[in-house]
């Protein structure tokens, strides 16, 4: 009998097999989140430090040059790639509805920080993350057979409803809806 060789077999990782590669993706995901808001609060509250003692200036530049830079564009790659990555975890866990949950409820309060700050965060890529998670859980209980089908429809009228919500529908020839 011959030995597998070593580098051909996976590695364990944690106690239940987790797949390494999808946790260091979710992770470099999370630290560009992390980086991205880093730099726009900072060119936001900075600016208004600057606006009334003249201080930080600094890092109010550190903060405009980084959304000068590729940077600016982050976002358009991180929460695509963030949403992909967490779809393909919530197809793989058992636990759906209890993680939807616990990134619902952070959603809320991120929500809630954002009103107490004077903001305003109506759907945000929390509440839109743990909503996906649950109508996923929730349509892989009801809809065993012909589930694609059912999800491209869902997806079709979701489109549509946020290309309306977001105000994309032109009026007249260039309608798009």
């Amino acid at each position: 009998m011959r030995a597998e060789p070593t580098l051909l077999r996976p590695l364990p990782y944690g106690r239940r097999g987790r797949i390494w590669e999808l946790d260091y993706l979710r992770g470099a995901c999370i630290v560009l989140m992390v980086l991205y808001h880093s730099m726009y609060d900072l060119r936001t509250f900075a600016l208004g430090w600057q606006r009334q003692s003249g201080a930080f200036a600094d890092l109010y530049e550190l903060a405009v040059l980084f959304f000068r830079s590729p940077f600016l564009h982050l976002r358009d790659f991180v929460a695509p790639a963030f949403f992909f990555l967490a779809g393909i975890s919530t197809s793989l866990t058992h636990s759906a509805p209890l993680r939807a949950a616990k990134v619902l409820i952070s959603a809320c309060l991120v929500t809630l920080c954002a009103d107490l700050m004077g903001m305003t965060i109506t759907m945000g890529v929390l509440h839109c993350l743990g909503l996906c998670m649950l109508l996923h859980w929730l349509l892989e209980k009801v809809f065993r057979d012909r589930r694609a089908w059912l999800c491209l429809a869902l997806t079709l009228c979701t489109a549509l409803f946020a290309f309306r919500a977001c105000g994309l529908v032109a009026t007249g020839a260039g309608r798009i809806f």
